[in-house]
């Protein structure tokens, strides 16, 4: 019988991925991997150097595919968790955004719900062989297990900032941390831009998001106003520049710029409603029962996810948003989930929570099934020394000002504390030996 091989993790951004990876990588290690989480760039540079194993890509664009090839040249396989095809613009745009190189190049698709798959199958009719659908790991962090920190933590919260709107914002182009002549170059380096029209439509999407962002700007301004005796807690997407909010809010005495470093759920269990357009966080306030809001105010059917808003009560003036937050003041609910949805189809449909396991140890358990069939190593190992040599190590100035904002410098301390953590929500879970052998790099052996 061959040697599991060892699996790597890379993480892009780091609130939204590092937790539930690192659920993942736990799972993995009672199962006998050798498990490494890094940096997505450092474990790009890093990739040709190590024993070949099986990476797990987050997404499925030209980049990704670009990416996937020199995986598998350097020995590796390929498995994939697109979480984003959960907010995809229109199924029009998915050619757009979908690489088919990405998605033949991936031996095994990890997949939230049946939508997901179908949206594959469309473009790859081998993708439904090749799926697996599991749910959203991150999305396990909300089950009562994992509970109880998450309660002290919001508590804590309430009692620091009261009442309060929790502001989702999710304009990432329109707002993006860097020039507009280096995103047009990703973008083109992407694949997203190929042609005058994909440029054409970018360019309206961007500017969709600035009136968006506008908007959005204007009724926190507004309810802000008309609700002193509340907060409003301002979230910025990752990528997004937080001084384009705190220049017209900054003065506000209760409207409040918080960077997302405290996990989304820790605020949306302490918030009495959440404000957003188009933010896949309207899942997780879904899942918990938090009132949510989407503000239609600038409205485009091709450039509006259809999923967080279709979760959500839509309003489209000033007006209508201040009558719904007056009403949830005065009756404090806990939202009804919505089941059936406009399109018709059932919210498991996009997420499936059929299963009493959590969704970190369903994709373990497919890889287990899967790869003694599509790759037999030696010995079961990580080749550290690759790390100690990598010009990523050498020259860490390479994690240029864009990387720190989606991936903070996170030490080993930390990563053991959130291993501790974890391992006391689920005592099942072994021990592990962890090791930091370079910079935002954590391998994890069983012990």
């Amino acid at each position: 019988m061959p040697t599991l091989p060892p699996l790597y993790l890379p993480i892009e951004i780091k609130v939204r991925e590092f937790k539930s990876k690192m659920l993942v990588a736990l799972f993995a290690c009672a199962r006998g991997y050798s498990v490494c989480l890094a940096q997505k760039d450092a474990f790009n540079n890093v990739a040709s150097g190590l024993c070949p194993g099986i990476v797990v890509g987050k997404s499925l664009n030209e980049v990704d595919a670009r990416h996937f090839r020199q995986y598998r040249a350097y020995g590796h396989v390929v498995a994939t968790m697109d979480e984003e095809i959960l907010v995809y613009l229109s199924r029009q745009d998915l050619v757009r955004f979908l690489s088919r190189e990405a998605i033949e190049g991936s031996s095994l698709i990890f997949a939230p719900g049946q939508d997901a798959v179908d949206i594959l199958t469309a473009i790859d009719p081998d993708i439904a062989r090749r799926s697996r659908i599991v749910g959203l790991p991150r999305l396990d962090f909300l089950r009562p297990e994992f509970s109880l920190e998450s309660l002290r933590r919001a508590e804590e919260l309430r009692q620091a900032y009261g009442d309060f709107v929790l502001v989702n914002a999710n304009f990432t182009l329109g707002n993006i941390h860097m020039p507009y002549e280096r995103l047009l170059a990703i973008l083109r380096d992407a694949g997203y831009i190929r042609t005058d029209k994909d440029e054409e439509f970018v360019l309206k999407r961007i500017e969709h998001d600035r009136r968006a962002m506008n908007a959005m700007i204007g009724l926190v301004t507004q309810l802000a106003s008309r609700f002193p005796q509340i907060n409003f807690i301002v979230r910025p997407h990752p990528q997004e520049r937080p001084e384009s909010y705190r220049a017209p809010l900054g003065n506000i005495s209760n409207v409040i710029i918080s960077p997302p470093s405290e996990p989304v759920d820790t605020w949306l269990r302490a918030a009495v409603a959440m404000l957003q357009n188009g933010c896949t966080t309207a899942i997780e306030a879904h899942e918990l029962g938090t009132p949510i809001l989407a503000n239609a105010m600038v409205h485009d059917p091709v450039f509006d996810p259809y999923l967080p808003n279709a979760l959500a009560d839509i309003v489209t003036d000033p007006d209508g948003a201040a009558a719904w937050l007056d009403q949830i003041l005065r009756d404090r609910p806990r939202r009804q989930q919505r089941d059936l949805l406009s399109d018709g189809h059932h919210y498991g449909h996009y997420v499936d929570r059929s299963s009493f396991k959590l969704s970190a140890e369903r994709m373990v358990d497919a890889l287990c099934a899967w790869a003694p069939e599509l790759l037999a190593t030696g010995e079961a190992r990580l080749d550290l020394d690759a790390y100690a040599q990598a010009p990523y190590v050498a020259e860490p100035f390479l994690k240029n000002e864009f990387i720190r904002v989606k991936f903070p410098d996170t030490g080993l301390e930390d990563v053991e504390q959130m291993i501790d953590a974890l391992r006391r929500a689920l005592p099942s879970l072994p021990p592990v030996r962890l090791a930091n052998p370079a910079r935002d790099v954590f391998v994890l052996r069983p012990a």
